[in-house]
């Protein structure tokens, strides 16, 4: 760890763990963040993993013109101001256009996943339905702790 720095946690070993007990082998999640609900499938039963990995691959496609033009100017704004911190520290923000988005930045910082949780009423309001086997993506600001000496 470099000075100044907590310890840096172990890797983390729940990627092949079960996401649900017992195992399903398809799911919807929904993420405030987005307006399509996510699908994840596995024969073998959905892990952690594959819910890690769909959010990451949503995180990563690229914005709609439509999609970028609709925010509200604030919300532009924090994009493009968190933009290069969250990809790439080097990359000029002016820099950033309505074709260079990603989801990920209009994430709000909220970039570590927190969990799921079971939520009927969201469920019932965004489908419009009570779908069994969807959960809603709960998602945090990363936590950075300093030692100040």
């Amino acid at each position: 760890p470099k000075p100044g720095y907590d310890e840096v946690p172990e890797a983390w070993k729940g990627h092949s763990e079960s996401a649900t007990l017992p195992r399903l082998n398809h799911m919807t999640l929904l993420c405030p963040l987005f307006d399509a609900p996510i699908r994840v499938e596995s024969d073998e039963g959905i892990t952690c993993g594959d819910i890690i990995n769909a959010l990451f691959s949503l995180a990563q496609g690229a914005i709609s013109y439509e999609g970028w033009k609709a925010l509200p100017y604030l919300e532009k704004q924090e994009a493009r101001s968190l933009a290069p911190s969250m990809r790439c520290p080097a990359m000029a923000w002016s820099a950033l256009d309505p074709q260079s988005m990603v989801y990920l930045d209009t994430w709000h910082g909220q970039v570590v996943f927190a969990g799921l949780r079971r939520d009927p009423h969201y469920v019932k309001k965004r489908l419009g339905w009570a779908n069994p086997v969807c959960f809603v993506v709960e998602l945090a600001k990363p936590v950075h702790s300093f030692k100040c000496e």
